[in-house]
């Protein structure tokens, strides 16, 4: 498996995969936690049940539970993606001709605007500004532009896998650089942050420029991005357009 993968059920009991890959491929990833045997010891109600369900339900703990050991402590990754599924998502989602924008993840991966997927006469293709159809107002929500709540929520996670498997789970990049899963997580935060810089102009606003943010101590910056947050925009909040931002008013400066 490498994404989950949503089926449309027939009436006649057959059903037929609808091989898209959009962020729904990636949530799997959100349901991550680690509990180190240390933390929980002195929980000792809670121990007890943990350790009942470990062995008396091992139908379920075997598929979400993994059990590691690294400097000396033992760990328990709670995931619905064993380690090798994780290895080969974070291959995708660190692609850049996938999921990964300078500025953050996209909601549809990019390989669908080259090859949309089509099924009964219609057809999903990587939109990273306005739709090409106008259905629901015309703006292509989750097909390209990115998105700061999910990607907080993967942010969040990469730092928990981190924690649990440190230099054990990394992948290589197209630069043929390891990268680990907490170097994924800030350099996301990065990049989200970055749409923000002290700049003339944002990236989802392309070539119009825009009041620049004024140098700030670190700690104050981020009551800058709230304020940001708080204003109407013509642009969605919390929605960019991912090509516009990849490529600031590179090609869709609109």
């Amino acid at each position: 498996m490498v994404f989950s993968t949503t089926c449309c059920a027939n009436p006649d009991g057959n059903y037929t995969k609808l091989r898209v890959r959009s962020l729904v491929g990636l949530v799997p990833l959100f349901a991550v936690e680690r509990l180190e045997e240390a933390a929980i010891a002195p929980f000792k109600e809670f121990r007890q049940s943990f350790t009942w369900f470990l062995k008396h339900r091992q139908d379920v703990a075997q598929h979400c539970c993994n059990r590691l050991t690294r400097e000396g402590q033992d760990t328990r990754v709670l995931s619905i993606v064993n380690p090798e599924q994780l290895s080969r998502i974070l291959k995708r989602l660190w692609d850049s001709d996938e999921f990964l924008s300078d500025y953050g993840l996209r909601s549809l991966s990019k390989v669908h605007e080259a090859a949309p997927f089509e099924f009964d006469g219609r057809r999903v293709r990587y939109e990273p500004g306005e739709a090409d159809t106008k259905i629901k107002g015309g703006n292509s929500n989750w097909r390209g532009p990115l998105w700061f709540p999910t990607t907080f929520l993967m942010i969040e996670s990469l730092r928990k896998l981190h924690k649990a498997y440190g230099p054990l789970l990394d992948i290589e990049d197209a630069q043929g650089q390891r990268v680990t899963a907490g170097d994924m997580a800030q350099s996301l935060a990065d990049r989200m942050i970055s749409i923000f810089g002290a700049r003339c102009t944002r990236p989802a606003s392309g070539v119009r420029r825009r009041r620049q943010i004024p140098a700030r101590p670190a700690l104050a910056r981020p009551l800058a991005v709230l304020r940001i947050f708080s204003r109407r925009q013509r642009c969605r909040v919390g929605c960019f357009t991912s090509d516009r931002v990849d490529r600031v008013g590179g090609i869709d400066d609109r």
